[in-house]
């Protein structure tokens, strides 16, 4: 957690916003956590205004690099001073726009639950009370497929096929694919690995060729 920017009167503000947050979740009076869990809208109903009470905003920021999913959290006092965490991350389970969506609603609710100190509550405890064998848990490893390539990626490899004069069939034909806007982030890298190799053996052939042409 970054605190280069914190204060001694941001100090203050967190702790008491986080006691009276803590009242507010075991209070008969909330009503947003009878569920399992709280989403995100009901974590932001019940830690907002008393934060908001003490000087505090609380901000989010989503990213994606390195193909995953982040959610930086910032409680920013009305003084200026700040408190940023380090990035909550996770692997989208797909990678498009609903994907990623939930992924940075995932984060955003479990970075605000840790970060105000938010119980919620889960099954483990009931499980346990029970007198009976549980059920064998079969892990099954995640499946992460390489991200599709962006616009201007697709833009740079058809020039590249047209400025070498590739040809674009038999181009599409090996990277199993029916256009280029279907290549994958992994394929893109290779073939800009390959077309690169390509213009380098035509340039040296082009060189070549004007050494032995007559003056």
């Amino acid at each position: 957690m970054d605190t280069t920017n914190s204060s001694k009167e941001l100090a203050e503000a967190l702790c008491l916003a986080q006691s009276e947050v803590e009242a507010a979740v075991k209070g008969s009076t909330n009503p947003h956590f009878r569920n399992k869990y709280a989403d995100i809208s009901e974590i932001i109903k019940t830690v907002r205004h008393v934060y908001n009470k003490y000087g505090i905003s609380i901000l989010q920021e989503d990213s994606f690099s390195d193909g995953m999913a982040h959610v930086h959290t910032t409680f920013l006092h009305k003084s200026g001073a700040s408190i940023t965490s380090k990035p909550a991350s996770c692997i989208p389970a797909k990678f498009d726009a609903q994907g990623l969506g939930s992924s940075w609603t995932y984060l955003r609710r479990y970075a605000l639950s840790a970060l105000c100190c938010l119980a919620q509550e889960d099954d483990d405890g009931q499980s346990a009370s029970h007198d009976r064998k549980p059920a064998a848990v079969v892990v099954k490893p995640i499946a992460v497929s390489s991200p599709k390539i962006t616009l201007t990626q697709v833009a740079e490899i058809n020039a590249r096929i047209k400025n070498l004069k590739v040809d674009e069939d038999a181009f599409l034909k090996f990277y199993k694919i029916k256009a280029v806007h279907d290549m994958t982030q992994d394929s893109f890298e290779n073939a800009q690995s390959r077309l690169a190799g390509t213009e380098a053996k035509q340039n040296k052939a082009a060189m070549s060729m004007a050494q032995t042409e007559p003056a």
